[in-house]
């Protein structure tokens, strides 16, 4: 488990965040990365001009347009960039607050997959990983992975994406997104970064890991935001 991955689960927060992001952060954080504007913009036009309509009798109560924008946008135009800052932005408060302009964005996806999941229903996906070679944690045997991850039913799919370190993962809390997503033969499902998993197996030849959910959530961070300010 790495603390410097931003995992953020704004549990007893949310309504303040809300007003937070609708009250300028998004607007704001729109402005300064003109990449983030038109992966939003070219979202939301996908969500209200067909995506929303084929889920809607699926989504629970509470979901929010803002919600089913960010995982469409997820799916294809935004994640390399966000995972990215994710991943850089956990080492402080400060740095969350002053570098980190996905905010609004990270709320949204947070919630839709809290949203979506019902309790524990297991499922086995895939993930395939280029050019890294991961090793298994040095203490104990559990491992989460921190941010929300891709990962896929279809072995092949996940195959495609890289063999230099491969996942069998038994998950929880995975999210199903095929019905969202811009790439629905990817069979995508996202795994929420704060489930934590059971290393099973690890093949160090292969770098080939078995996961297993032991029903457990844990984060790092939690309302952030009103902790930097």
């Amino acid at each position: 488990m790495d603390p410097e991955i931003f995992d953020d689960q704004y549990h007893g927060c949310e309504g303040k965040m809300e007003k937070i992001i609708t009250g300028g952060l998004l607007d704001k954080e729109l402005k300064i990365n003109p990449h983030f504007k038109s992966a939003w913009e070219s979202s939301k036009s996908m969500w209200y001009n067909g995506v929303k309509a084929k889920v809607k009798h699926t989504l629970p109560h509470g979901f929010k347009d803002e919600n089913g924008i960010a995982i469409v946008a997820y799916t294809g135009f935004i994640y390399g960039q966000f995972n990215e800052a994710a991943r850089a932005v956990g080492k402080s408060l400060k740095n969350y607050m002053n570098n980190f302009h996905f905010k609004s964005f990270h709320y949204y996806l947070t919630g839709a997959l809290r949203k979506l999941t019902k309790g524990c229903n297991k499922r086995m996906v895939y993930r395939g990983v280029k050019n890294v070679h991961f090793m298994p944690p040095k203490k104990g045997n559990e491992l989460q992975f921190g941010q929300i991850t891709s990962t896929s039913y279809n072995i092949n799919v996940a195959l495609n994406f890289g063999k230099d370190s491969f996942f069998y993962i038994r998950t929880c809390y995975g999210v199903p997104i095929t019905t969202f997503s811009q790439y629905p033969n990817e069979e995508e499902v996202l795994l929420r970064g704060n489930e934590v998993f059971t290393v099973k197996s690890f093949n160090q030849l292969t770098h080939t890991f078995l996961l297993d959910s032991n029903h457990k959530k844990h984060s790092f961070f939690n309302c952030a935001y009103f902790k930097g300010q």
